[in-house]
């Protein structure tokens, strides 16, 4: 069994980048007003420890840090980031935190109400949860999409762990009071209503999905064994006891 605690110091950088790309506009769509919700990435950190549970073994992903990476091309539909700037993230951090390794990264999906996909359905709620839009896009495996940024990187170092964050921007407040889980208990779904930094109030549906690889191989651990711990969200190791 894979347990991830995701710590609010991570969760706040991780969703504060998430919200900035998809609601700040870019300075090149200020003039026409046409503002298209970006992706936005970065470097995870934290510990990984290993312990016994009667004849199996458990392992702890304690995810306490989110680095944002700021010199990337952001797009709808993609984040790309240098590889300079992954390897200078993950220098400074084990420079100033000794006591932390790097985990692996993050990065976004903003959905938009009504969005045209390629096969002619407009996203909603129900289609995010329904293709799980909120999963790594490609197949496992795979040099495409989410998948295949993770075989770059496991050429270059272990990579433990995978973080989506997909947002989806509501016309009026939504039903859902509190976060419930998703894939066995992988991912959590949860609102948020808060400031957009113009006194207006946000209103998303958001999803946080965790992925989990062995550190030498491209192909994810099965959702079964993954439990993805978040107590700010009112997601913890107690409900599980």
């Amino acid at each position: 069994m894979i347990n991830i605690h995701l710590h609010d110091l991570a969760l706040a950088h991780i969703l504060a980048s998430a919200f900035e790309s998809y609601i700040v506009p870019l300075p090149s769509n200020l003039s026409s007003g046409n503002h298209i919700p970006v992706e936005t990435c970065g470097s995870l950190f934290g510990r990984k420890t290993v312990g016994l549970n009667g004849n199996s073994s458990t392992v702890q992903l304690d995810l306490t840090y989110a680095s944002v990476h700021t010199i990337v091309d952001r797009q709808p539909n993609s984040c790309e980031s240098y590889r300079q700037s992954d390897v200078l993230h993950q220098a400074v951090h084990m420079q100033i935190m000794p006591t932390l390794e790097y985990m692996g990264d993050f990065h976004s999906h903003p959905c938009r109400c009504g969005e045209a996909l390629d096969d002619g359905t407009t996203v909603d709620i129900r289609l995010i949860n329904r293709q799980g839009l909120y999963r790594f896009s490609g197949s496992p495996g795979s040099s495409e999409g989410d998948f295949g940024n993770v075989r770059q990187m496991l050429q270059v170092g272990p990579y433990y762990l995978g973080i989506v964050v997909t947002l989806y921007r509501m016309r009026t407040a939504g039903s859902l009071c509190t976060g419930r889980y998703l894939d066995h208990f992988s991912a959590i779904e949860f609102p948020y209503y808060g400031d957009d930094g113009t006194g207006k109030t946000l209103s998303f549906r958001c999803w946080i999905k965790a992925h989990v690889f062995d550190s030498d191989s491209a192909l994810p651990v099965d959702d079964t064994s993954v439990k993805l711990y978040c107590p700010v969200l009112g997601m913890s190791q107690t409900m599980f006891c």
